[in-house]
């Protein structure tokens, strides 16, 4: 037996989501705007197959939650010391700060009819404090047996900035989930999600769709999901057989069928079983208000957002790591002092952060100003068992920087540097962002081809901690240097606004264009360690003006430049652009190309 489950929640002030704001059809032809159903609630002979729960989460005051099926299937609201509160806005809230739940009938469980999962979100304002989610496996749904059903978040420890959300199922295992079925997509705001649970033992996998659309990246594990049918009674929020568990948002409907719905659409040019679901789900809450409208941008001005895993966050560096490649300890002369937001996951895989539509980036977008995202990541996804190969890890980081690309936020990738066990891996992985990140991306940060931290076995050097996989605070300011160099680069001097230099100048990632404004100027390139191939900076001279290297090692076309210089010819427009190269031959350098 398979048991689907539909709900609606939203973070207390959560990301909303992507939007068809025209006409829908339902099954039985009844037309759904934006505002509700014409008709009233009006539900399909065919979706009232098997429908044994359907809770509006409208009743705004008392203890019940109340099923609105004629199968009289109520939850009780429970909690300590609190129980989940009726906003003036309608839904329920739950917080994750106090163990609060709503205990379902065995009725709605038995049989292995009854199984949920979690998906929240972290409200805007946690956000834009960046204190992040504040429980440890936040769960929408868990059983009151330690060897039940349990749909939680796979997130980590308390004062992550910005945790990336894993909605999973899985068996609770005793308060450390064994996930089966792991589809690693952003979810919040307000949103319909839909589980259909596959059955245990067989090849009957567990299915979840975002608003009506199934999500992408799934990974089995061994068995499913079902596994856990039928142990225990079902709670809503918190969980009685083990603390720190517990939903903090708005639950704004659920409704439970005692068999799986299709995801497949069968009639060319109609809507899936789990399509017509959401459509119907999503009307019922509309119809009472709820606004599914999305919310663009928490920044004012321009804004800076590092997404990625335990190293992006700073893991084993200062606690907090106020020293990570994405602190402004680090990141201190930024062009246009963008806000700066760190949305570093420990734990986090590619397939996670890729998600889709605006789940991730919606939190990206500014109101007002330039907003740019550097994406680092791929060290977990070889070592966990996910998706585990390079290529996959390259279409995660590849559809992530293209979907924010396409909300108008400029990306820049970054390279996977040594880690323990995982040198195969980061072997395999940087040689597809070297070569690809100029038709995905906006730049590329390379700190593979400093030697201290990229090179085989560079896990066992100086940079690293006693893990060998994170680095020290002195290291994190290394990477965070190539950070704030692409940044500067992407948003520094243009063609109609070069910089002007004179005297003796050594020139920085803002330079990309310049023009020496007085004759026998003498100009340094900058380092070209960290730079992605392709970086080019353009210079216009004057007359007897002289171009250097900044090492002998970094030369131009072979030739060692450093002391010398190169002679520019009077007012010549030249342009030098950055040569990946071996570590253990200098990491770069440069070729003239104009």
């Amino acid at each position: 037996m398979k048991t689907l489950f539909a709900f609606i929640l939203s973070a207390s002030i959560g990301l909303a989501q992507l939007t068809d704001n025209g006409p829908r059809t339902m099954l039985n032809g009844t037309t759904v705007n934006s505002n509700g159903f014409t008709n009233g609630i009006v539900i399909p002979a065919a979706l009232m197959n098997g429908l044994i729960a359907r809770y509006s989460a409208n009743e705004g005051s008392g203890t019940t939650l109340t099923d609105r099926t004629t199968n009289g299937n109520n939850g009780t609201l429970a909690g300590a010391p609190n129980t989940p509160t009726w906003p003036a806005g309608g839904g329920l809230q739950f917080s994750a700060a106090i163990n609060q739940w709503v205990a379902l009938p065995a009725a709605v469980n038995t049989a292995g009819r009854t199984y949920m999962a979690a998906v929240c979100q972290p409200t805007m304002a946690q956000v834009n404090t960046g204190t992040g989610m504040d429980w440890t496996f936040p769960s929408l749904l868990t059983s009151t047996s330690s060897s039940g059903l349990v749909m939680s978040f796979m997130a980590g420890s308390p004062g992550y900035n910005l945790q990336t959300l894993l909605p999973t199922m899985g068996i609770a295992a005793s308060g450390n989930p064994n996930h089966a079925t792991q589809s690693k997509d952003y979810a919040g705001g307000c949103a319909v999600i839909t589980w259909v649970i596959g059955t245990s033992g067989d090849s009957t996998t567990d299915h979840l769709a975002i608003n009506g659309v199934e999500v992408s990246g799934y990974t089995v594990g061994p068995g499913t999901s079902g596994a856990g049918m039928g142990q225990g009674t079902l709670q809503i929020g918190g969980t009685g057989w083990t603390s720190g568990i517990g939903f903090a948002g708005t639950l704004q409907g659920l409704w439970v069928w005692n068999r799986p719905l299709s995801m497949t659409v069968t009639v060319p040019g109609q809507s899936s079983e789990v399509q017509s679901a959401y459509r119907i789900v999503r009307g019922d809450a509309e119809s009472r208000g709820v606004v599914f409208t999305p919310q663009f941008g928490f920044f004012n001005g321009d804004a800076l957002v590092c997404i990625g895993d335990s190293l992006t966050y700073g893991t084993n560096g200062s606690n907090p790591p106020t020293t990570s490649p994405c602190s402004t300890t680090n990141l201190t002369s930024l062009t246009g002092s963008p806000t700066l937001k760190n949305f570093g996951n420990p734990g986090g895989v590619m397939m996670g952060f890729a998600g889709k539509g605006l789940y991730e980036a919606g939190p990206y977008l500014t109101k007002n100003g330039r907003a740019t995202a550097i994406i680092w990541g791929c060290t977990n996804d070889g070592a966990f068992g996910y998706d585990h190969t390079a290529a996959s890890c390259w279409k995660y980081m590849q559809g992530l920087s293209q979907n924010l690309r396409g909300q108008g936020i400029r990306t820049v990738l970054v390279t996977m540097i040594s880690a323990t066990g995982r040198d195969t891996f980061k072997n395999a992985i940087d040689p597809l962002i070297n070569a690809g990140w100029s038709q995905v991306a906006d730049g590329e940060v390379n700190p593979a081809a400093n030697a201290l931290l990229g090179a085989d076995g560079a896990f066992s050097g100086a940079c690293f901690n006693a893990d060998h996989i994170h680095l020290t605070d002195a290291c994190y300011a290394v990477v965070a240097g190539y950070y704030q160099n692409s940044y500067n680069y992407i948003w520094g001097a243009t063609q109609q606004n070069p910089t002007a230099i004179s005297g003796t100048y050594v020139l920085t990632a803002a330079d990309a264009w310049a023009t020496f404004t007085a004759n026998t100027v003498t100009a340094t390139l900058p380092t070209c360690i960290g730079y992605g191939a392709g970086y080019t900076w353009h210079l216009k001279a004057a007359t007897s003006d002289v171009l250097k290297t900044s090492t002998a090692a970094q030369t131009i076309d072979g030739v060692d430049y450093s002391a010398s210089g190169l002679a520019l010819a009077t007012g010549s427009q030249t342009a030098f652009s950055v040569v990946p190269g071996p570590v253990a031959s200098g990491g770069c350098t440069w070729t003239q190309i104009q």
